[in-house]
């Protein structure tokens, strides 16, 4: 979310004021954001009165926050108010298994994260009122990614994702697919298929009422 605001502050003190009425965010869980090398201004805005501010960040994998320092590109900028950011990230191999955390493939679960996360914003901004110095207005979003850390961390799990990982894979599948390996009975071929059938169900069904409700259609 990018705030432009002037010398009062004016454009963060009314977003304070209506946090409550803000619509849900949409928050990459798991990632922390990067240091910068240089530190300053990321956006030099053109209109009179308008203060620079720093808007563009870099978020990466928590164990990569040491080593991957940002860079403001300040002989990249050009004609751009936004000057680019570099930064190195180190890759290795691909084993073809990463662990992640996620949220289960189940819309109450993803609900309920939304919710915690408005909470917590609304919540922190109340206990870090007034917004009137950048210090201020640094802290609360310190306050505020922390709170969204934290529920991240709550309600999301450690999964395992694999190069073909299916995203509607559930807990029942696996449990199914075991007790045929070890059993190898045509019952359990079938609960296993049974098993899959359901997951795939939830699923979709509930990407198609996540499309619907973001379509505004029933």
């Amino acid at each position: 979310m990018n705030v432009y605001s002037d010398e009062t502050h004016m454009a963060a003190l009314l977003l304070a004021e209506e946090a409550a009425s803000l619509p849900p965010f949409i928050y990459m869980g798991g990632l922390q954001r990067a240091p910068f090398v240089n530190l300053g201004p990321t956006f030099y805005p053109r209109i009179q009165g308008f203060r620079s501010t720093v808007i563009d960040l870099v978020f990466v994998q928590p164990d990569q926050t040491l080593t991957a320092q940002v860079t403001r590109v300040h002989n990249a900028q050009g004609e751009s108010d936004h000057i680019p950011l570099a930064t190195t990230l180190s890759i290795s191999a691909d084993s073809g298994a990463t662990l992640r955390r996620a949220l289960k493939a189940d819309r109450e679960e993803h609900i309920r994260f939304v919710r915690v996360i408005e909470g917590e914003f609304a919540m922190k901004v109340d206990e870090h009122a007034p917004l009137d110095t950048p210090n201020q207005i640094d802290a609360v979003a310190q306050a505020i990614a922390d709170s969204f850390s934290a529920a991240w961390e709550t309600c999301s799990r450690e999964v395992t994702i694999m190069r073909r990982s299916k995203p509607w894979w559930m807990d029942e599948c696996s449990v199914a697919l075991q007790a045929y390996r070890e059993h190898g009975l045509p019952e359990d071929w079938k609960l296993y298929r049974k098993a899959v059938k359901n997951a795939k169900r939830v699923f979709f069904d509930s990407r198609i009422t996540e499309i619907s409700i973001t379509n505004k259609r029933t």
